[in-house]
């Protein structure tokens, strides 16, 4: 391939090479002739509208636990006596037959004699008699209010 040919088909970068130049294209550059230093910038235009918003980001982490709440409303009052009270009843024996009883509003729920024990015998829903094996005994009852 002769030089004519050659020069043809090669880019213009690498025949600046070859021609002994620096490898510039033909871009001009007005500083370059014959100044040292590029122009002194203008000021600055003002600044364009702002562009749409981009998309949201991931969601944080969790922060700490807010303050308690204010106090919820008073609920309604209870019972008088608080509802279904069971009262335990000791009563010591000395005798060959001892009896006992419950409030007129109570029932008995349990009964049972400490040593020595004996036998209890329940008259209605409210009145028992206890007989000692021995004496002196205790009897323990339970009362639960109806």
């Amino acid at each position: 391939m002769d030089k004519k040919a050659r020069n043809r088909s090669m880019p213009l970068r690498a025949k600046s090479i070859l021609q002994g130049g620096k490898g510039h294209s033909c871009v001009s550059r007005p500083w370059q002739s014959g100044q040292s230093e590029p122009p002194a910038k203008g000021e600055a235009g003002p600044p364009g509208p702002a562009g749409p918003p981009g998309p949201a980001g991931p969601p944080g982490p969790a922060g700490p636990p807010g303050p308690a709440g204010p106090s919820g409303v008073a609920g309604p009052p209870g019972p008088r006596d608080g509802g279904r009270a069971i009262r335990v009843k000791v009563e010591p024996c000395n005798q060959t037959t001892c009896g006992a009883s419950c409030d007129e509003n109570e029932q008995i729920l349990n009964a049972y004699a400490l040593n020595p024990g004996g036998a209890i015998g329940f008259i209605d829903e409210r009145n028992l008699t206890f007989r000692p094996k021995g004496r002196p005994t205790v009897l323990v009852f339970a009362c639960i209010s109806k």
